[in-house]
């Protein structure tokens, strides 16, 4: 992954007057800024006996001013080629290669007006890869960026990839290779984007010169723990999988259903750092062995032992099926599904409400997408035996 860092060929700094650390700026325009607003000064042995820049200096990746690097009779060019600000073709390409600048603003604003932040957009000049980055209000040097580019890496030029990658290798959060997906139209990549600044605003806001505390809390922390948990599952046969569930709430399944489900105290309204039960996904409605904790290492064994009664009990049914007729009870898993539709739909529902009341309306529809599909698949299936 290209780091911002890269981008540059020459380093601009100053010293911020609130840590006294030494920042690097993405470009003299940038540094220049910080300085005329009095939040940094250039160090001394840069100085050079010369006055530092006087008014308004432009930041040329800014979308509220345009950037004119011509003369003055250079009337309606900002400098990049691109013309007046009104005359620029912003439509989006069919093909991720011929991503360029005139694409900038417009994956920015979106970004911006879906998370609330004020970010920056900038471009890689030999991947043509959008750079979004905000820092902590500085905007020195952002811990994470999202990155909106070709998906040439795995032989597909023409798709669109979004990723979201610590800037300069400092991963406070965890989130290195969490978020990576690719998409056949630009319009699909510029709203995933939006929805992952949306989701990640609090980490796009840290500033990588800041120190932040990465030890484990005795809650559940679902970004941080839930690798862990799955490190731990493996050798029982059980992996994540989307399970549809509340936020804070992690599901773990193998082959046969068997679930194992990890969840933060406070979903369930309780004191306890760490919540574990398990079900069999032809029954999620009983569930079995729900224990509280405050420790993770014993949550995760707990956790571990659990999986294997669910394991063992599941072989214990599976034999006991071999000796029903064919037909007894073929239907009961559908049966089941159908009973608790109603229910998972009627979360889905309300969360898509919840969000949609805090301007979320493209997790909100994505949420309503969720539930018409579990209800398409159950339709599907009563089809199949009609």
């Amino acid at each position: 992954m290209i780091k911002l860092r890269d981008l540059l060929n020459e380093e601009f700094t100053a010293v911020s007057n609130k840590s006294g650390k030494t920042v690097v700026f993405k470009n003299k325009d940038s540094r220049d800024a910080a300085v005329k607003a009095g939040t940094h000064e250039v160090p001394e042995d840069e100085k050079g006996g010369k006055d530092e820049p006087k008014g308004d200096t432009p930041n040329m990746f800014s979308k509220d001013t345009g950037y004119d690097a011509g003369d003055a009779g250079d009337a309606g060019d900002d400098g990049l080629g691109w013309g007046d600000e009104t005359d620029r073709d912003s439509s989006l390409p069919t093909d991720a290669s011929e991503l360029n600048y005139n694409h900038m603003g417009e994956f920015g604003d979106a970004m911006d007006a879906e998370s609330g932040l004020s970010g920056i957009t900038n471009i890689d000049d030999n991947s043509g890869a959008i750079l979004y980055s905000v820092g902590n209000g500085e905007g020195d040097e952002p811990t994470y960026t999202i990155f909106i580019g070709s998906n040439e890496d795995y032989g597909k030029p023409e798709e669109f990839r979004v990723s979201l990658e610590p800037t300069y290798g400092n991963d406070p959060a965890g989130l290195s290779g969490k978020v990576d997906k690719t998409f056949k139209t630009a319009e699909e990549a510029k709203k995933f984007a939006a929805q992952v600044a949306k989701k990640y605003s609090k980490e796009m806001q840290m500033d990588d010169s800041e120190e932040y505390d990465t030890t484990s809390s005795k809650s559940y922390n679902q970004k941080a723990d839930e690798k862990e948990f799955e490190n731990a599952l493996e050798s029982d046969g059980f992996s994540w999988f989307d399970g549809g569930s509340l936020d804070g709430v992690s599901t773990f399944g193998d082959d046969n259903g068997n679930t194992v489900a990890i969840a933060s105290g406070d979903v369930y309204d309780s004191k306890s750092g760490f919540v574990v039960s398990g079900f069999n996904e032809d029954d999620p409605a009983d569930v079995k062995g729900t224990k509280e904790f405050d420790s993770k290492d014993d949550a995760i064994a707990y956790a571990k032992e659990l999986a294997q009664k669910l394991k063992s009990s599941n072989e214990d049914t599976i034999k006991l099926k071999g000796l029903l007729p064919i037909n007894e009870g073929q239907y009961k898993k559908l049966e089941r599904d159908l009973k608790n539709l109603p229910k998972i739909v009627k979360i889905d529902f309300e969360e898509a409400l919840e969000n949609l009341e805090q301007n979320g309306v493209l997790e909100a529809i994505d949420l309503l997408e969720i539930a018409i599909e579990r209800i398409e698949d159950i339709v599907k299936d009563l089809k199949r035996i009609r």
